[in-house]
């Protein structure tokens, strides 16, 4: 039986089987590798999916919240603003001058910057008023309450969405 196949040809015969059982087995270990990979990735992508909707979720959640408590902000402001002549009359307008210094250092302030002091002209009256000055003051703290209120609102929302 073993005269019917030369033996060189036999060797070469079961070389090349063994060599297409190894491309065989090394092509499936290969895909089985790649859908395990694929798998794994698929997965990952699942979870930061969900991560994010529900990341999303939370920060929607918060920006409601925090909407909600700048338009009440917003509302208290306006009244303070309305309410200023009630407290602050036309008569305290003509008898309280604001000096001109007085004028440029609150400028000044708002701007982040001390202003040159100019010596006698600090004690020149300006044109505004107190009503002036009570109602910028009570729009500028309306502004500086809705920031406070962002600010809360970012943190919670950073809080809300690094939580467990």
């Amino acid at each position: 039986m073993g005269a019917l196949i030369p033996a060189p040809y036999r060797w070469l015969a079961m070389a090349l089987l063994v060599a297409a059982a190894c491309a065989v087995a090394w092509t499936n270990g290969a895909a089985h590798v790649q859908i395990r990979w694929d798998l794994a990735d698929s997965r990952r992508e699942a979870a930061t999916a969900q991560r994010q909707v529900r990341v999303g979720n939370k920060v929607a959640t918060v920006v409601t919240r925090y909407v909600d408590r700048v338009q009440v902000v917003r509302e208290a402001g306006e009244t303070i603003v309305k309410e200023v002549p009630v407290y602050v009359t036309q008569e305290a307008d003509r008898r309280c001058t604001v000096p001109a210094g007085f004028v440029r250092l609150w400028n000044g302030a708002n701007r982040g910057e001390l202003p040159a002091p100019d010596g006698a002209a600090d004690e020149a009256a300006s044109p505004v008023v107190l009503t002036d000055i009570a109602a910028q003051h009570g729009r500028e703290a309306e502004q500086c309450r809705a920031t406070e209120e962002q600010l809360i609102a970012l943190q919670d929302a950073v809080r809300e969405a690094f939580a467990p």
